[in-house]
């Protein structure tokens, strides 16, 4: 039983980290379109790409 609590833990505090990566990448992501579409008045598609694909796999792997 001890073997799986820290095995729990370290999973737990692995999807932690990487929620919270993907959370600001996605941010960054969101902000560097705005600024590129407001100030460069040249929107980058890669960006609008990147965010559709992260807001679809943040829904499909969110809470039912």
């Amino acid at each position: 039983m001890r073997v799986l609590r820290i095995v729990k833990k370290v999973l737990d505090r692995s999807l932690e980290i990487l929620v919270m990566v993907a959370a600001a990448v996605l941010v960054l992501d969101v902000l560097w379109q705005v600024f590129a579409r407001l100030v460069l008045k040249n929107p980058s598609t890669v960006t609008e790409e990147l965010a559709t694909f992260m807001l679809s796999g943040s829904r499909c792997s969110g809470p039912p």
